[in-house]
Parts: C-alpha cells; structure tokens; sequence
C-alpha cells in the first residue's frame, strides 16, 4: 500500500530501507554481493534466510561463492536499530545521532506522509551495521565456482537425524552442486 508522497518520492517506495549482510571468515576476503535468497521457515514460527554470496575481488578464475544464513530476528534487530546518513562534507557515510522520525522509516502507514519524514525516509535509507550486525560466517565456500541460486530443504535422514540440503546452482548451464549438512 506504498504510494508515495505528494511532492517528495511521488510514485516511488517511501518504505524501502537497506541492511548489509555480512558473509565473512577470519583471512577470507569478505563475500558481500548476495546473488540469490531463499527463505527457509522454521517449525515454531520464524525464517532462516539462506543467501548466495559473491566477493567483490576475484579469486582463482572464476572467483569463489559463499552461503551463509540469517535468522529473521537478527535481520528485524537491523531494522529496528540507527540510521546512517551521508555526510557529504567527507563524502562518508556516518551514525545518524539527530531526532527520530515518526513515523519511523521502514515502517507502513496509513496515508501519505508528511514531506519532512518523506525527505527524512529519502536520505536515511541505509541502517547503521555497527549497532545491530547481521554477520554469520560462511556455512560453505567454494573457490572457482559462481552459485547464482539456492533452495534450501530440512529433511531427516535414515538413522533419524534432522539434515540441511542446499541446491546450489551454477553459473555453468547444467550444473548443480548438491552439499548435505
């Protein structure tokens, strides 16, 4: 039901907010660009978020891919935390200390919104990582593969033991790699 304002972002998402997802180990580049996500439920409510992630620097020929999974709680802690705003005197993007908006960015309301949250929403879209993390470590990397897609199954094995199946697709036409966790 985003409509947009009146005269600020008229006919854009006045809902739209960003988190960056962490998807590192220690001595490892960091893989940060997600390529696909795949929401997994869980019995007794809640998600897991699986994500496909690249690294911003290539190594071996074809560089490498991680996943890595988030719950929904750490990702709605992201949400609910700080801001961040861009502090154009350094070109940095830094905390935002100021007075909190109401109705606060990311949020759905009934109606348009006033032009002063609407400028507000508009130069604060980003949250502030330092303050609520969403960082996991790599269940699986892979070095010279490009995964492109996941799906993700909870299965239980013969001997009875709850197993995770992911199905990796790949940047090769043909190819699915298939990892049992």
């Amino acid at each position: 039901n985003d409509v947009g304002g009146d005269k600020v972002l008229q006919k854009k998402w006045t809902t739209f907010l960003k988190a960056q997802l962490s998807c590192s180990q220690a001595g490892l580049f960091p893989h940060t660009v997600l390529q696909h996500v795949f929401a997994l439920p869980q019995p007794g409510g809640g998600s897991l978020f699986y994500g496909v992630f690249a690294s911003q620097w290539q190594t071996g020929s074809s560089g490498s891919s991680a996943v890595c999974a988030f719950s929904l709680d750490a990702i709605e802690k992201a949400f609910a935390g700080k801001y961040k705003e861009l502090n154009k005197d350094c070109s940095r993007w830094m905390t935002y200390s100021g007075p909190a908006m109401d109705p606060r960015p990311g949020s759905c309301s009934v109606g348009p919104s006033s032009d002063k949250a609407l400028t507000f929403m508009k130069d604060h879209f980003l949250m502030d990582e330092k303050v609520a993390p969403v960082h996991n470590q790599p269940l699986l990397v892979k070095e010279d593969v490009k995964y492109t897609r996941i799906a993700v199954h909870q299965a239980q094995a013969a001997c009875g033991t709850a197993c995770t199946v992911l199905f990796l697709g790949t940047g090769r036409a043909g190819s699915l790699h298939l990892e049992r966790r």
